[in-house]
């Protein structure tokens, strides 16, 4: 956010471009998506979630919502509070973004996920894009909406 001139930003991979700024409306730069990549447990009996920027969230009372959070699932936190606002479970049909390889920036329904694979290769997940069907490794995708995405993408 720039308060001197009351815009919002985020910044979002773009297909073929890398890292691009895009103009977000107020209410959207209230929270921000963080893809969870670890949940352990730590001293004190508590939970441990890990997202992919870095940040930690930690859980003293482990309810059944929280049980539900597993890896490659995306969580909706609000800014600056940290509070979660809601949760995106990884699987067919939901909103998926990829965020790293030579895809992305591309966006579209998850169409299916392929775990079952052999050593050396890697779980694999496949999008309806705006360019058709692409296919690309699980860990590069992060999920960011049910039917339709939670926040604003680039076209």
């Amino acid at each position: 956010s720039i308060p001197e001139t009351g815009e919002n930003f985020r910044i979002l991979p773009v297909h073929r471009k890398g890292l691009d700024l895009v103009e977000i409306s107020r209410e959207e730069s209230g929270f921000k998506l963080g893809k969870i990549v670890r949940k352990m447990h730590v001293p004190g009996g508590h939970l441990q979630i890990t997202l992919h920027d870095g940040r930690n969230l930690r859980f003293k009372e482990i309810t059944d919502e929280v049980k539900e959070y597993g890896t490659k699932d995306t969580l909706k936190i609000s800014i600056p509070s940290q509070t979660i606002l809601g949760h995106l479970k990884l699987e067919e049909g939901r909103y998926g973004l990829l965020i790293r390889g030579p895809k992305q920036g591309l966006h579209g329904r998850i169409v299916e996920i392929r775990r079952e694979v052999v050593y050396p290769a890697k779980p694999i997940v496949k999008l309806e894009t705006s360019q058709g069907e692409v296919s690309s490794i699980l860990d590069y995708l992060m999920v960011v909406g049910e039917e339709k995405p939670w926040i604003k993408l680039p076209q």
